[in-house]
């Protein structure tokens, strides 16, 4: 996604330097700050320079009729009627997603394409803990890579100190109301674990992924791949044979299917069920066999297997302690 060009102003000197250097540290990778304290460097500025600005954080002070025939700003301050705002002096990092959140409703902003493409890697297994750990191990390797679960009632709830509350349904509802801008709806909803793993939080009911359409989870699938703000993300899916399962299976780069020695008859079912896919090719599926292999009564199934002895159902709470060569064996399994 390309720079978001943010102009604040306000006249708390302190306060717009605090703010401007948190953005500059925080989300240089998703924001471009300019920042003005005083009203007439601003309207020097709009003469000339606003063409570029793709929205606007202002003291209410500084709010003109041109802004207001724009309306590409955002009050920061107290909650003006009938007008987008913030609250001022909140944490930052809960103040940016609001931003975004904003941006996302506004009708006239314009749509961001990005050259950038994200890989989509499914994990997917009837082996269901296990493979909710292997996603999250997955997605914890690299800053660049962010977990969704698709579970109805997910086996992992990540923790974090944002208060932001939004979640994949809001992007979902986003979806549903036709508003356009599911970059800002997708970026809004982004938050960091408590362990480090970037996140979209999980739905708030099961039946607002039930109820999507098919076109409606098709314009989802497109979002998430031309986003380009990651260049993998994780999708934890549940492992059945439903249309909309089939369609992420058919779109993703690579789909990750780690499993046991334990139950080996499903497992074989599954392989014949994937190796169906229409676009199925053998680098594709990545079957990962975890854990004490115990025999190779699966290599005769198998042309090739990933071993991960290290793997198991609780892994995704060790997964920023891994020693390198499992972070080097998780690299291998991905695009």
């Amino acid at each position: 996604m390309p720079l978001i060009h943010m102009v604040i102003a306000d006249r708390d000197v302190e306060y717009v330097q605090r703010l401007t250097q948190w953005f500059r540290e925080n989300k240089s990778q998703q924001f471009q700050i300019s920042a003005f304290t005083e009203e007439e460097s601003f309207n020097r500025y709009l003469l000339t320079c606003d063409s570029d600005v793709d929205v606007f954080l202002i003291e209410e002070k500084f709010v003109n009729a041109e802004l207001t025939q724009k309306g590409n700003f955002i009050i920061l301050g107290k909650p003006i009627p009938n007008l987008p705002s913030v609250q001022k002096y909140q944490a930052a990092s809960s103040m940016c997603p609001a931003i975004l959140s904003l941006m996302s409703q506004w009708n006239h902003q314009p749509e961001w394409e990005s050259t950038c493409k994200s890989n989509i890697v499914v994990c997917f297994s009837p082996e269901t803990q296990l493979k909710s750990s292997m996603a999250l191990c997955l997605a914890g390797i690299s800053q660049d890579h962010l977990y969704i679960s698709m579970e109805a009632f997910p086996f992992y709830s990540l923790q974090n100190e944002s208060s932001n509350r939004r979640s994949l349904s809001d992007i979902l509802y986003h979806i549903k109301a036709s508003k356009g801008n599911i970059a800002f709806a997708m970026e809004s909803s982004v938050c960091c674990s408590d362990t480090g793993i970037n996140f979209i939080p999980p739905m708030d009911n099961p039946k607002d992924l039930w109820e999507l359409t098919s076109k409606e989870n098709g314009t989802l699938m497109e979002s998430l791949v031309s986003w380009g703000h990651f260049t993998n993300i994780i999708l934890d899916i549940e492992c059945n044979t439903s249309p909309m399962v089939l369609q992420w299976l058919e779109l993703a780069s690579c789909v990750v299917i780690p499993f046991t020695n334990r139950h080996p008859i499903p497992i074989l079912k599954l392989k014949n069920m994937l190796s169906g896919l229409s676009n199925s090719t053998p680098d594709k599926l990545r079957w990962v066999l975890a854990g004490e292999n115990g025999d190779d009564m699966f290599l005769q199934h198998f042309d090739d297997l990933h071993f991960l002895q290290w793997l198991n159902s609780y892994s995704a709470g060790n997964f920023d302690r891994l020693p390198e060569p499992a972070v080097e064996q998780l690299k291998a399994l991905l695009p």
